[in-house]
């Protein structure tokens, strides 16, 4: 059982919702989360709203924005469901520098079968499957080829963020290890980041830079380390 101080831990479920706007104008959204300005996240074309920019209806899941938004803005929001027992959440940060070309490939497929978000230079992309009919990416989970809409340019700069969420009522069943049955390489040049705990079942090489935080690092498979390795 985990506890901070006597207590035990209670943690909240993390969701995110995306909308394309393709009328002229909209202004109310209606997100699957249900919170306030406390623990929601509203975001259009990638940059944070204030408080005052945006309403939370009696519902607490609608939002509408104090200007609103006009066809071919993206809005996106996130924040914290009501506090559950036993949530833990495995995250994967992957950063790539790509070259004059329409895909990247994710070291990890296996994190892809979980919540992803990509972003690119810092603007977080559309994805299949939400509000939109023209995405901006595509993944193959088996693969991990993820496909661009249009050619990115050298240099361009891709972050992919995985979350494995494990969710339980029992209080006694929050500690939960994230298996990594695959073997994966961290490039030289790349920087890769794991939080919670996460059991590493295949051949892990490292020639870039991986970092461990926020968990047990568990190694029941192999791991050869030229580049550097971080667990914090």
């Amino acid at each position: 059982m985990s506890y901070i101080g006597n207590q035990p831990v209670l943690a909240s479920s993390y969701f995110t919702d995306s909308f394309d706007v393709t009328s002229a104008t909209q202004s109310v959204f209606n997100s699957s989360g249900i919170g306030d300005e406390e623990s929601l996240y509203v975001f259009r074309n990638g940059v944070r709203l204030g408080t005052a920019d945006f309403s939370i209806g009696s519902d607490n899941a609608t939002i509408t924005l104090t200007n609103a938004a006009v066809s071919g803005d993206i809005v996106v929001v996130s924040g914290f469901r009501d506090v559950v027992q036993g949530v833990q959440v495995t995250e994967h940060v992957e950063e790539i520098i790509a070259t004059a070309s329409t895909t990247v490939t994710h070291s990890t497929p296996s994190m892809l079968n979980h919540s992803n978000h990509v972003y690119l230079n810092g603007v977080r992309q559309q994805l299949t499957g939400a509000n939109s009919t023209t995405p901006d990416v595509t993944i193959n989970a088996s693969t991990g080829v993820i496909t661009f809409a249009s050619t990115l340019a050298a240099g361009d700069i891709v972050t992919i963020v995985s979350r494995e969420q494990s969710v339980s009522d029992d209080i006694s069943q929050v500690s939960h290890y994230s298996a990594l049955p695959n073997s994966f390489t961290v490039p030289q040049g790349v920087n890769q980041s794991f939080f919670g705990p996460t059991t590493y079942e295949g051949t892990v090489t490292v020639a870039g830079n991986l970092v461990h935080a926020h968990g047990a690092l568990n190694l029941t498979g192999t791991m050869s380390v030229s580049g550097s390795l971080n667990v914090v």
